[in-house]
């Protein structure tokens, strides 16, 4: 219970001392259930609540909390009148489970027994030393000897000055992802007018779901397999060598270079440690990249895991750390109410139903028994494709006539445009690197015609194309912003480089793609995929930038997990679930989809929010084209090191920012 100066939790035999935040708070719960239905007697087992919560992001919320309840001392001395007393304690009570209530518990459901227990509890205590003509039991000291009265009281906890804290007990339905009315479909598609406030509340969420994500570490090093994707006839000692003998010499010219450049000096520190602290510990375990040095290795691996791959957490947020404390990728669950998924599925259908794709759910198995555990891949990776090829050979008409895709910027593979634009891989043998055939390394680029911007694909599209795309876009508000704001607080430096990009083409492209641009959500992940009832093959997407990229899945499937081989884990691929990664360098593929056969109209659509190098790449060097071939300060870098208190900082200045601006709109109305 909360009584006294001190914040003290009641305490059950179920409620484990130093057990899991979220176990604990499902027992309280269940505790608080079975006291108010049976009405045993309640036994005080007063307890430091700090004691409970070892998680150390979980201090900054608990200081706002104790900061919160600070307001409330008045009430809660020991010599109150007890009903005043009750009623500190369930306001109290109110606020500690509406700042850390995550899992979207009914508030009212908890805190209904808990004010009948706090009252018993005060009122016998109370009774007990007055009638014992002695001091009652204190759990902490008392603040002062005076009496409150249940005036005095009632004017101090309407007063003027407490009146936000009353304004924050009725917000209630501000407890989840989303206005609490989200708009209607209509002929033009839906969207949130306030997007202000939409992402005032997903900052506030996503911190709220940080604070008690699953964080797994993963037996994978992102950077050294980067560098063996980009040279897959060496050995990772050999790349490091050799790309630090090359670009010590010679500066870095491209942003390709440059991250190539940037990776073998963490994957160098890393093999270095190792070696220095070998020395001392003859049985250390050698790090990712000396056990899986190659290529060839590293992809073996993969396909042993992938038909074995543990399932994570469907529940919390789950953050993926490789050896060195690298993000490797984030899953985020559906939100507790759903009108942003609903509003995804209606702009989904009307999709499908504008661009004709179809439904077949030729490669679906219609169950109503389903083996869920452990995700099975239908097109697992094999040495063939080297994880290069999306579409199975034997599935890839299918394929096509079931997806879609939209680029707001970019090149087209192979196309005219990108001619001197992509970042050339560093040409190599076995042994080492050809430094004299690296491109910029010569003047040979002066010689080349005047690299282009990026610019929309898919120029000309059919009216009811174009109008399905538009309804989709609008209704997918929520989850650009989402994957925005993932890729803001996990990659900060790469986001400012990119939006600098995105600026960059609001000024110097063409009319339309500044058009296009002004009315994105999220610009620097501004490509997207939409597949309905498809698998496919376990792939990476080789060409994509060095941001996160967004896996989303909706509909009435079951199945369809997020399969990562070489991590050996897979995200569930329920409906409202989400994936945000560095997709160019994990392999990914999906677990088999299954439908109910009552289920009418059986739909699993996946979209992918993706973006390609090339496009950050095209800016730099057209910047500076003229001046020295490629402006490196728009090159995009390599993946850092999580901080969680970082990460969460970034959604806390940006909640702290939207809440100002609201409250200056609000003044400058009156």
């Amino acid at each position: 219970m909360f009584l006294i100066k001190h914040l003290r939790l009641y305490r059950s035999p179920n409620i484990a001392k130093n057990g899991d935040l979220a176990t604990n708070r499902f027992n309280l719960k269940q505790e608080i259930h079975r006291s108010s239905v049976v009405k045993r007697p309640v036994v005080a087992r007063p307890v430091q609540l700090l004691a409970n919560i070892d998680h150390i992001s979980y201090y900054p919320t608990l200081t706002k909390a104790l900061a919160r309840l600070n307001l409330f001392k008045p009430l809660l001395d020991w010599e109150t009148e007890p009903i005043i007393a009750g009623l500190g304690a369930l306001l109290t009570t109110y606020l500690f489970l509406h700042t850390h209530s995550t899992f979207g518990l009914n508030d009212l459901v908890l805190v209904r027994p808990l004010i009948y227990q706090t009252l018993d509890l005060i009122s016998a205590l109370s009774f007990a030393s007055h009638s014992e003509n002695k001091k009652p039991r204190s759990f902490g000291p008392i603040v002062a000897k005076r009496h409150i009265s249940p005036f005095q009281g009632t004017v101090f906890l309407f007063s003027s000055s407490y009146s936000e804290v009353l304004a924050m007990v009725r917000k209630k339905q501000k407890t989840a992802h989303g206005p609490a009315k989200p708009p209607e479909g209509g002929a033009r598609g839906s969207s949130y007018n306030d997007t202000n406030a939409l992402l005032e509340m997903m900052c506030k969420r996503l911190m709220k779901q940080r604070a008690v994500a699953q964080v797994v570490s993963v037996d994978f090093d992102l950077l050294a397999v980067f560098l063996m994707q980009e040279f897959q006839e060496m050995d990772i000692q050999v790349i490091v060598e050799e790309v630090l003998r090359v670009f010590s010499q010679h500066a870095p010219q491209t942003m390709l270079q440059n991250q190539v450049f940037d990776a073998a000096k963490e994957v160098d520190q890393t093999i270095r440690t190792y070696l220095a602290a070998q020395n001392q510990d003859k049985n250390l375990k050698k790090p990712f990249c000396l056990r899986y040095p190659n290529i060839t290795k590293v992809l073996q691996l993969a396909m042993d895991l992938e038909q074995k791959c543990t399932l994570l957490d469907k529940d919390r947020m789950v953050i993926l750390l490789d050896e060195s404390g690298r993000c490797c990728g984030v899953g985020v669950p559906p939100a507790e109410r759903k009108p942003n998924s609903d509003l995804a599925l209606q702009g989904l259908k009307k999709l499908e139903t504008g661009f004709r794709l179809s439904t077949s759910t030729k490669t679906m198995l219609i169950t109503d028994s389903p083996v869920l555990s452990p995700p099975t891949s239908m097109f697992p990776l094999d040495f063939e494709n080297k994880g290069n090829r999306r579409a199975p050979p034997a599935s890839k008409d299918e394929i096509k006539a079931a997806s879609v895709s939209f680029q707001t910027y970019g090149y087209g593979l192979g196309s005219v445009e990108s001619k001197g634009i992509l970042d050339l891989k560093i040409p190599h043998t076995s042994q080492q690197i050809n430094q004299e055939e690296i491109q910029g390394f010569d003047s040979n680029w002066r010689n080349d015609q005047s690299p282009l911007l990026p610019d929309p694909l898919r120029k000309s599209q059919k009216h009811s194309e174009l109008n399905a795309r538009i309804f989709l876009g609008n209704n997918l508000t929520y989850y650009f912003l989402l994957s925005l704001w993932i890729n803001k607080g996990f990659l900060p430096q790469a986001c400012f480089i990119a939006e600098k990009g995105i600026e960059y083409l609001l000024k110097e492209g063409s009319d339309h793609l500044q058009k296009d641009l002004e009315k994105e959500m999220n610009p620097i992940i501004a490509s997207r995929t939409i597949s309905v009832n498809t698998l496919v093959q376990t792939h990476r997407d080789a060409q994509n930038a060095f941001l996160f990229d967004a896996a989303l899945f909706f509909g009435n499937h079951q199945g369809g997990d997020f399969i990562l081989p070489a991590l050996g884990v897979a995200y569930p691929g329920g409906s409202g679930y989400s994936f945000h990664g560095p997709l160019r360098i994990l392999w990914h593929g999906v677990g088999q989809i299954f439908f109910n056969p009552t289920t009418e109209n059986p739909r699993r659509y996946s979209l992918a929010l993706w973006s390609r190098a090339s496009s950050f790449s095209g800016v730099a060097r057209v910047s500076a084209f003229e001046n020295g071939n490629n402006d490196s300060t728009y090159w995009l870098p390599i993946y850092p090191k999580y901080v969680g208190t970082d990460v969460e900082k970034i959604w806390a200045v940006k909640k702290d920012q939207l809440r100002a601006q609201k409250s200056e709109a609000k003044k400058n109305k009156k």
